[in-house]
């Protein structure tokens, strides 16, 4: 595939970057410095070495937000390469069991070349973190035209932990995604690790244990037109027919509790589905009320 073609199937809008990452090859003890160059929710652009015979699949490591993820090539021209990610991002987290020397790369995948700052941890069990993370689907429609709207993905966040949570927040990638805070959050923007917004309640509130409290709310513009076309980031237009599921790698905790990463997934099919019922019930224009995925 060429980098154009490629360019106009891209599912994400891509951010311009200028970083150093780590390709995690397959099969071998190889760890191979390349530099990315932009980046979005779904893929990157590469330049590896010069002269290297990249293989078609391998882990991507970014040092600076200390999270791995399998990739794959989707398109080659000159010294840059396109890849789209297979998998969610994979957490690293200190180990200090190993020290500070690097491991050898293993054939379970794990633990791969990294020095012990960064080895990999197998990703939390999303009940298991004490401030889990969920989303409800609401509409909003358009003020003046009945056509579009914004298709509302409101996050949440539980207390899982036996003690009333202090100050809970939540943290979201700043990759062009219309967010809102909910009333009473604070909503700016944090540089620490990778650029974020951050999102949390005044230091004297208390989410109790086993509550539930919206904290924001993600806005997908819509349109009717075309059987329904939805938009996460600015400029990614996508069909009802061909939706991605919507991943968030968000970071959730409280004052009095430890900070847990995850990835946020919103199927494609339940949105998709829930804008359809909505089409059935009349709330929406009948042309996107078609068979359900």
């Amino acid at each position: 595939m060429t980098h154009e073609a490629a360019s106009e199937r891209r599912a994400a809008l891509r951010h311009k970057v200028l970083k150093t990452g780590k390709l995690i090859l397959p099969h071998s003890n190889a760890v191979v410095d390349a530099v990315v160059t932009d980046i979005s929710l779904t893929g990157a652009r590469l330049q590896p070495p010069s002269g290297f015979p990249l293989p078609e699949l391998f882990d991507l490591y970014l040092p600076d937000e200390a999270i791995r993820v399998a990739s794959e090539v989707t398109w080659r021209a000159g010294d840059e390469v396109g890849i789209r990610f297979t998998a969610v991002a994979r957490p690293f987290t200190l180990d200090e069991r190993h020290g500070s020397a690097p491991s050898l790369l293993r054939s379970d995948n794990s633990n791969s070349g990294i020095p012990a700052a960064h080895r990999l941890a197998n990703a939390p069990d999303p009940q298991s973190l004490h401030i889990h993370p969920d989303f409800r689907l609401g509409y909003e429609m358009h003020p003046l035209d009945s056509d579009r709207g914004d298709c509302l993905v409101e996050i949440h966040l539980t207390n899982n932990g036996e003690i009333g949570a202090c100050h809970p927040f939540i943290c979201l990638p700043s990759l062009g995604l219309h967010i809102v805070p909910a009333e009473g959050w604070d909503m700016r923007e944090v540089t620490s690790v990778r650029r974020m917004l951050r999102i949390g309640q005044p230091s004297s509130a208390v989410l109790e244990q086993g509550a539930s409290v919206h904290c924001c709310t993600v806005k997908l513009p819509f349109s009717s037109s075309d059987g329904g076309v939805l938009e996460y980031e600015v400029g990614s237009r996508h069909p009802l027919e061909t939706l991605p599921d919507l991943r968030l790698t968000c970071t959730a905790g409280a004052g009095n509790y430890p900070t847990g990463r995850l990835p946020l997934i919103v199927p494609a099919d339940v949105i998709s589905n829930y804008l359809r019922d909505l089409s059935a019930e009349g709330r929406l224009p009948a042309e996107i009320a078609a068979a359900k995925r």
